[in-house]
């Protein structure tokens, strides 16, 4: 506890001192301090590195994600599920399901969650870390907007057996594609932050920069945090990526994803522009299909 009280209650009580020098201002800022003690009590728990974290910079909702959801979907989404969003769900369970098979050691805290029993778990994620990065700077970031180097990247990361969040979505929209051709599933990104996932059933009439038009019926699948949710839950369940953080553990050297909640006031989506079926054959027959108009 004496570790947790150096890096929370006295640095955070100097740090908004200096942000917020009135008694008030002062007195308001300190409520949050419970905030970033749970932080960094979840951070040594454990153990994962946070000396380095500026206390004043964490932000109420703040974590490190250790292992993937125990659920992927909270029951209370389908209690009262139309028939529309059932059919849903059901695509993004195969999408989970292909992405597991494929790409199952993917270099974030899905992997850890795996078999952390396996004495050779944490040499596994650390391969698998290396070998994703070599499988990815064989791209240029020019090449990965063209579809068919996109599906080469993906079936490299397929070899490797893991990805990023913007590799496991694209892997899993190219599946959902061939096996569920009449489901419209895209691709999402965060602009002003660092995160891609999937949406499934986005009404095509909806604006692509509006999440809030997309739907009753809009799932969002997101297979680097390992769950799914109606789109109408976007601002309660999405994180967006900050940083990497190492443990503390000797000889592992492992990375965990510092999160943060998404934030409607300084972030927004952008959904990627519709393909029609006849585009989306080309692309899963490998031709040459230029991407000029992706998150238009």
């Amino acid at each position: 506890m004496n570790l947790l009280y150096n890096y929370t209650i006295s640095p955070v009580a100097d740090a908004w001192k200096r942000r917020w020098p009135s008694d008030e201002d002062l007195h308001q800022a300190l409520h949050e301090i419970p905030e970033v003690f749970r932080f960094f009590q979840h951070c040594e728990q454990h153990q994962i590195r946070a000396s380095y974290i500026e206390p004043s910079r964490i932000q109420r909702g703040d974590t490190v994600l250790i292992s993937a959801p125990q659920e992927r979907c909270n029951p209370s989404y389908r209690e009262s599920a139309s028939p529309q969003m059932e059919a849903h769900f059901e695509v993004a369970e195969s999408i989970f399901d292909y992405i597991r098979k494929k790409a199952p050691h993917g270099p974030n805290f899905t992997a850890r969650s795996l078999d952390p029993n396996d004495p050779s778990h944490r040499d596994i994620c650390r391969d698998l870390e290396a070998n994703v990065m070599d499988a990815r700077v064989e791209l240029t970031p020019e090449q990965t907007l063209d579809w068919k180097a996109g599906m080469e990247l993906a079936n490299r990361l397929e070899q490797v057996g893991g990805g990023y969040c913007e590799d496991l979505a694209h892997i899993g929209k190219l599946f959902a594609w061939r096996e569920y051709p009449d489901s419209p599933v895209e691709l999402v990104r965060i602009l002003n932050g660092r995160h891609t996932f999937l949406v499934i059933g986005r009404d095509q009439n909806s604006d692509l920069r509006d999440y809030r038009t997309w739907g009753d019926h809009c799932l969002v699948c997101d297979p680097w945090a390992g769950k799914y949710y109606p789109a109408w839950a976007i601002e309660t369940e999405l994180y967006n990526y900050l940083h990497d953080m190492m443990d503390s553990i000797p000889g592992s050297s492992l990375l965990y994803p510092y999160v943060r909640r998404f934030d409607p006031k300084t972030q927004s989506l952008i959904c990627e522009d519709p393909v029609s079926p006849d585009i989306k054959q080309a692309i899963l027959a490998g031709q040459d299909i230029p991407a000029s108009n992706l998150y238009g």
